[in-house]
């Protein structure tokens, strides 16, 4: 697991950083970063059963400025308030979610040849990382907002969240950290599982190789796209 956790919060080189967040009943923690994706997992262990942990979708330069390694797409069926993954008649809700997941692999499987990587939050969604060779935009968020709508208006997913489309300060969810309200454990998976499958391995969930390769492609369309 600390292997995998490495590969996914590693900097390229040490002039960048990436931030590690936890929470704790209501307070959040947030702003410590870390070059060092060693000492960041040393760090996180501390948390992964007893807290939510978050780390950066993005790496930072040393100006604060981010690098875009990935897209990023977040998930989310139902109600807050009410959601209970447990429940029949909530997966029901995320088997749909889940068809848009699917969607989404299959789009960069295809026009890239990459495999995405493909996270269960732990409660009533997922998260999508495609790696590209981290690059440098003059305009980030537009970018990659207009980039992204794209592709979520071309594949006409319902369940995407918009609203963080561009976020270069996001964090997500660190995998293999517990899901505090429902006790289930955020972890990669396999699209194929069916979403009970997912939600029963979420309860002590296997440890998976790293398989997420990275595509030169992606980066050479990003840097296109915000010149057009």
């Amino acid at each position: 697991m600390e292997e995998f956790l490495k590969r996914l919060v590693e900097p390229v080189d040490k002039r960048q950083k990436r931030e590690l967040a936890y929470q704790v009943g209501d307070k959040m923690k947030r702003n410590i970063y870390y070059s060092d994706a060693t000492q960041l997992v040393r760090d996180a262990m501390r948390y992964i059963g007893s807290a939510n942990v978050y780390v950066s979708v993005f790496t930072f330069n040393e100006y604060s400025q981010p690098w875009i390694g990935c897209l990023f797409f977040d998930f989310d069926a139902g109600p807050k308030k009410d959601f209970d993954p447990v429940e029949e008649k909530w997966q029901k809700v995320l088997e749909q979610v889940l068809d848009d997941v699917r969607r989404v692999v299959n789009f960069f499987r295809e026009r890239y040849g990459v495999e995405p990587l493909v996270l269960y939050t732990g409660n009533r969604g997922f998260h999508i990382y495609i790696y590209t060779t981290p690059v440098q935009l003059r305009e980030p968020k537009l970018t990659l907002k207009q980039f992204c709508s794209k592709i979520i208006d071309k594949l006409q997913l319902k369940y995407v969240d918009k609203a963080i489309i561009g976020d270069v300060r996001r964090i997500a969810r660190l995998p293999y950290s517990k899901h505090m309200k429902t006790g289930l454990y955020c972890y990669p998976i396999d699209v194929s599982w069916s979403v009970k499958e997912i939600v029963e391995k979420a309860k002590n969930p296997p440890v998976m190789e790293w398989k997420y390769e990275i595509t030169d492609l992606l980066a050479a369309e990003l840097l296109e796209f915000e010149t057009e």
